[in-house]
């Protein structure tokens, strides 16, 4: 189930308090203290939430990763931009920011909405997963530019 039932959020809220975990997690340290340890517990939750629940495993997750999954897909291009932003701080964010990237950048049309700073919060994010993918840096850096 969702036992912080997430779908009573709407995106920019979804937003809001992924940040605050995400940052109350990179700020707490380890995973063991008690702070990081409840913030990783909310960021996964949120996760199952937006993704779907049937990503449960990273090998279910790279062979899902052709088209949209779970909730993310529905949301707002500047809230789904935050998001991989916030889980970037963790290592589920990898998963969070696939999807991001996917649901922004997907086939390119619906990419319309994506401003420079949604673009520079998914290019932090990459940089900050250590997650490489020139072709998205590459349309990245052109909505940026775009705007200038």
């Amino acid at each position: 189930g969702d036992p912080l039932h997430w779908a009573r959020f709407e995106g920019r809220l979804l937003a809001v308090v992924a940040k605050a975990f995400g940052h109350a997690y990179a700020a707490t340290g380890s995973s063991s203290s008690t702070g990081a340890g409840c913030a990783e517990r909310v960021l996964a939750s949120l996760a199952a939430h937006l993704l779907g629940d049937a990503l449960a495993t990273e090998a279910e997750a790279a062979r899902a990763s052709d088209g949209f999954l779970g909730r993310i897909a529905s949301l707002d291009t500047t809230s789904v931009c935050e998001l991989a932003s916030a889980f970037s701080f963790m290592p589920l964010g990898v998963r969070v920011c696939r999807a991001a990237l996917q649901r922004v950048l997907g086939d390119g049309s619906g990419a319309s909405g994506l401003s420079a700073h949604d673009a520079s919060n998914m290019l932090a994010a990459m940089g900050q997963l250590e997650l490489r993918d020139d072709a998205a840096g590459s349309a990245l850096l052109w909505y940026i530019y775009r705007d200038l």
